[in-house]
């Protein structure tokens, strides 16, 4: 797995980008390992898969789709990912990332993830 500790987790509407995006960065700067979540504002089942939320690695690769498991707890998130995808986004396995969030911050991460999961392939659930 792809481990890191974020500095910087993020959960927010980008109306200008059209999307919904969670992120987390390694440094506050952008540099080291990112991970973005998004999907489009407006869902658009006739888009097929484009509709479905997007992996962005921090070598911007991008995915469709992909993630088998999702396993967050307060300090950690836990991403399985299909092997199509780890070869996209150059990952072994998936993604441990580590963070600092307050409950309410992490209340939010965790209504962020679910809604992006909710846009997936198959349904999964934020445990």
């Amino acid at each position: 797995m792809t481990t890191f500790i974020a500095a910087v987790v993020s959960v927010e509407e980008l109306p200008e980008c059209e999307a919904f995006v969670v992120g987390f960065s390694e440094q506050a700067d952008g540099d080291g390992h990112t991970l973005q979540l998004q999907i489009t504002l407006q869902d658009d089942p006739s888009q097929g898969y484009l509709n479905y939320y997007c992996l962005i690695s921090d070598d911007q690769a991008t995915f469709y789709g992909g993630i088998t498991g999702c396993k967050l707890s307060p300090g950690q998130l836990e991403l399985a990912l299909a092997q199509d995808a780890c070869g996209e986004l150059n990952v072994q396995d998936g993604y441990m990332i580590n963070f600092e969030l307050g409950p309410d911050e992490f209340f939010r991460l965790k209504v962020g993830l679910q809604r992006i999961l909710d846009r997936g392939p198959s349904k999964l659930l934020v445990s």
